[in-house]
């Protein structure tokens, strides 16, 4: 038997290939680099978690679904949350491809054009995967290097100051920038372009001007990005508000305004069984039948009392953003919802205009939004306002110009000064842009996270025949449970049980 299993362990695999032999074509970069993107559509991130889980909605809405009930998305976390280690690991996973693509991208005979535009994205979502990491656990490590070897002290790497990580986020992002295509040379947002880099680097800086770095310079930094984008004189908004989400639905681009976006394709049955996500499944109009060949919704989101309040009566996004109507469990047959907020879920994502068929249970063909051209025009006017302490005339458009979308007239004294404008834009901000992913990590970096969560806790309601115990009692006590510790999310045990080399976040 030993003699048997020295052999074996002395064969050479046939099955695995070395690093260092597969970087050999050009067509072999162009797989690494679908790798490195693939990891935006992995269950830990866009796929499932980051729908209603990890990418909280905030003060906009809670999260309704008893399996989560000990877990992130109820704010009773622990460091041993697996969701938390899922997204931790996958984005550090998709961090090492990029690594592993950038240390063999010189070896291929290849035209040294397209090797560079391999290499700029590569850069750029390496940097991206970093950001995604330090804007929710703050202390992470910087991984830039593939490690000598798997040796345990090859792999002990410390956190980074927070700081640092910025700064070196922002310096890839500007190399990689000029180097990607122009946007109106391709034809959706599934890869990245000049804009979409632009777009996100605004992003970035916002984050770094706000809390807790508080970084001096960062809002004229921000608006300078934004600007970049808008100077491009491509982008616009959709006329249609309701249209920019059908057409993530149904597979059908629109770079103008979705500049960047997490694909899915396909059914996950027949040929395509690895292409597809949970869009709309998890942060759906719920049915638990199969209507109208429909498939099905989990609808873990539902808005928030103050969320619907937000709202202009005659605002057109309120009612695709949060539904106006559910469904029977039994009988599918519509229901109207009326004035019964608790009642409303997540609406921007509905399977039954999916084009899929069959429809599966469970996995859905629709993208989910990274960047769209109005972000872009709100960060820009928040730019411009923090960074002068007063909006311009371009910043005031935009605002004008996102409204005017929705079908609501501007205040035009709210644009007037520094406090007024200021918080418009980030009510507008919340109206816009609700369940994409961004509202937690906004009210951090404005310093109003624990107190509109504990307000979004108090103000439900209080007439009886508009509250129900499964519901405006799951919202109160979601929000009751975050306290400051919730601001960033804990280094995951097994991460710190590896690493020994890490610490774990304060309160925590």
């Amino acid at each position: 038997m030993l003699f048997t299993s020295c052999s074996l362990l002395d064969t050479e695999p046939e099955d695995f290939v070395q690093p260092g032999e597969f970087y050999k074509t050009e067509k072999q970069l162009q797989s690494a680099l679908l790798g490195v993107y693939a990891t935006l559509a992995n269950n830990s991130v866009y796929g499932v978690n980051m729908l209603g889980r990890v990418g909280l909605t905030a003060d906009l809405g809670y999260e309704r679904y008893s399996i989560d009930e000990s877990s992130v998305g109820y704010y009773n976390v622990s460091s041993a949350d697996a969701k938390i280690l899922g997204y931790w690991r996958d984005l550090y996973s998709g961090i090492g491809r990029a690594n592993m693509l950038l240390k063999y991208i010189g070896q291929p005979q290849m035209d040294e054009t397209i090797r560079t535009k391999i290499e700029a994205q590569t850069r750029f979502l390496r940097a991206y995967y970093h950001f995604m990491l330090v804007i929710r656990f703050k202390n992470i490590p910087l991984i830039t290097e593939v490690p000598e070897d798997s040796n345990k002290t090859s792999v002990q790497i410390p956190q980074s100051d927070p700081r640092e990580v910025y700064r070196w986020i922002i310096r890839e992002m500007e190399w990689a920038a000029p180097l990607l295509p122009d946007a109106s040379t391709l034809t959706g947002g599934g890869e990245l372009s000049k804009s979409a880099a632009y777009g996100l680097l605004a992003r970035v800086a916002l984050y770094m001007a706000g809390n807790p770095l508080n970084e001096p310079g960062m809002y004229a930094k921000a608006k300078e990005y934004a600007a970049t984008v808008i100077g491009y004189e491509f982008h616009e908004l959709n006329p249609s508000y309701k249209d920019v989400f059908l057409k993530l639905i149904q597979d059908e681009y629109d770079i103008r305004e979705s500049i960047f976006e997490v694909e899915f394709y396909g059914n996950n049955q027949s040929t395509y069984t690895t292409t597809a996500g949970q869009v709309g499944r998890i942060n759906g109009i719920a049915y638990s039948i199969d209507i109208n060949n429909w498939g099905r919704s989990l609808g873990t989101i539902r808005a928030s009392q103050y969320f619907y309040q937000l709202f202009d009566k005659d605002d057109l996004r309120r009612d695709w953003t949060i539904a106006s109507y559910s469904y029977d469990g039994e009988t599918g047959e519509k229901i109207d919802c009326a004035n019964n907020y608790w009642m409303r879920f997540c609406g921007k994502f509905r399977r039954e205009y999916e084009l899929s068929n069959p429809k599966d249970s469970q996995y859905t063909p629709i993208n989910f939004p990274v960047l769209r051209y109005a972000d872009v025009l709100l960060m820009y006017a928040e730019a411009i306002n923090e960074y002068a302490g007063a909006p311009d005339d371009q910043a005031k458009d935009a605002i004008r110009e996102i409204r005017k979308r929705a079908g609501v007239k501007t205040d035009e004294s709210l644009l007037g000064d520094y406090r007024s404008f200021r918080d418009l834009v980030r009510n507008e901000r919340g109206r816009e842009l609700a369940f994409e992913g961004l509202r937690k990590w906004d009210l951090i970096r404005w310093g109003t996270f624990v107190e509109k969560m504990h307000n979004a806790g108090t103000n439900q309601p209080t007439e009886n025949k508009y509250r129900n115990v499964s519901y405006t009692n799951y919202a109160s006590a979601n929000y009751a449970n975050v306290t400051a510790r919730h601001i960033y999310l804990p280094i995951p045990t097994k991460e710190l049980a590896v690493n020994h080399a890490l610490r774990q976040n304060p309160l925590w």
